[in-house]
């Protein structure tokens, strides 16, 4: 059970999210005083645990089989033939089939026009919880499918399950040879690929992403360089299991700033997270996910950095805090003709040990950035939270 907290001056609401029988359930606040305009707001809430991001593809993390492993909302047939999401646990196959055209190709303009498919749900009371999380495979960018890049890799499924459009064009791809040919494989998560990490005598070929000789030891006759590489750098590499990712604990509080009494009105709010039960030594960062980021494909719009830098560094207990103001997060829905309300949070898992800017990954979900909490303001205070531009 996910325990959600809503805090309004002197009065307390208490709201729970409950995880069972694969529902996802809430009960709203409803006794909010929405005349309390001028006095400052705090709205706390724990963040919700996942591995998924977008819908498409199902989850942000895969098992050993390459399938993907999602404790979310699972697209699923109701008994009225209507495709609706409910909340739950379970792996989905990799060769789920994705919304298809008329020919049969991808096409995610209505993302809820397929389900998942199920080969089992899980227990995670149980030994479930001892799977082994891996990173999602990938490439290449172009080809002759649907969807965006294709997740998983060509010939790991039967169809790209990638919805999105590319991650960060201004870094990937950089060429025909990139876009064509580029693919990566899934690794455990703790073994995803460092960039330049000298340890484990192979690199990667930049255009292909095909493992090479580094040729970079040094020693008596290498001359420029002999087979391999010298071993200068390491890492944690044993296993992270989905137990340990959904014991990670986050909890937002939202503060709102800045009242311009002429418009009667906030013109800011303060986001303030502190994070427990992280991995240690590890980079994540966090993402606003705004009203256009829902819209359908095409439309729909990246999230984006909720600061800059929006980046956390675990200390060695797992734990990290840190604190954001950002400018008119809540405006109402007749000025937001751009809709970048805030509509939640999600915080991601950079395995790669590496940020790219304003872009949460360098190549799709999943690849080398994973979903750890996924929250929606939907059903707590700040759905009603009000804020106006300077």
């Amino acid at each position: 059970m996910k325990r959600l907290s809503i805090i309004l001056s002197t009065t307390i609401i208490s709201c729970s999210y409950v995880y069972a029988n694969n529902s996802h359930e809430y009960i709203s606040a409803t006794s909010l005083d929405s005349g309390l305009s001028a006095v400052h707001r705090v709205h706390q809430l724990s963040l919700t645990n996942s591995t998924q991001g977008p819908f498409w593809p199902p989850s942000e993390f895969m098992d050993q089989h390459g399938d993907f492993v999602l404790v979310g909302n699972i697209l699923a047939r109701s008994p009225d033939g209507q495709i609706l999401p409910r909340w739950g646990a379970a792996i989905i196959s990799k060769n789920t089939v994705p919304p298809l055209d008329i020919n049969g190709v991808e096409d995610f303009t209505n993302e809820f026009s397929a389900a998942y498919r199920v080969v089992r749900e899980l227990d995670l009371s149980g030994p479930d919880k001892d799977i082994e999380l891996f990173s999602v495979s990938f490439g290449p960018s172009n080809g002759n499918f649907g969807g965006g890049a294709r997740i998983p890799k060509l010939g790991n499924s039967t169809y790209n399950l990638n919805s999105g459009e590319r991650a960060c064009p201004e870094l990937f791809p950089t060429s025909a040879e990139q876009a064509d040919n580029y693919t990566k494989e899934s690794f455990a998560i703790n073994r995803v690929p460092i960039w330049g990490f000298q340890g484990d005598h192979i690199q990667y070929a930049a255009d292909s992403g095909l493992v090479e000789d580094p040729f970079d030891a040094t020693g008596p006759d290498c001359g420029e360089g002999c087979s391999g590489e010298n071993i200068v750098d390491s890492r944690d590499t044993s296993a992270y299991t989905l137990e340990q990712h959904l014991a990670a604990d986050g909890e937002l509080r939202v503060k709102l700033l800045d009242w311009n009494s002429q418009a009667n009105a906030y013109t800011a709010a303060r986001f303030t997270f502190k994070f427990t039960q992280l991995l240690p030594n590890r980079i994540y960062s966090i993402w606003a996910i705004r009203s256009n980021a829902m819209l359908p494909t095409p439309q729909t719009r990246r999230p984006d950095p909720l600061g800059l830098p929006n980046i956390i560094v675990t200390n060695k207990r797992g734990k990290a805090k840190i604190s954001f103001i950002v400018k008119n997060p809540f405006p109402l829905p007749e000025s937001d003709l751009s809709l970048n309300r805030i509509q939640g949070i999600a915080v991601g898992l950079n395995s790669s040990m590496q940020t790219w800017g304003a872009c949460a990954d360098r190549l799709g979900p999943g690849v080398t950035i994973h979903g750890v909490f996924n929250s929606m303001f939907w059903g707590t205070s700040l759905e009603n939270a009000h804020t106006i531009s300077h």
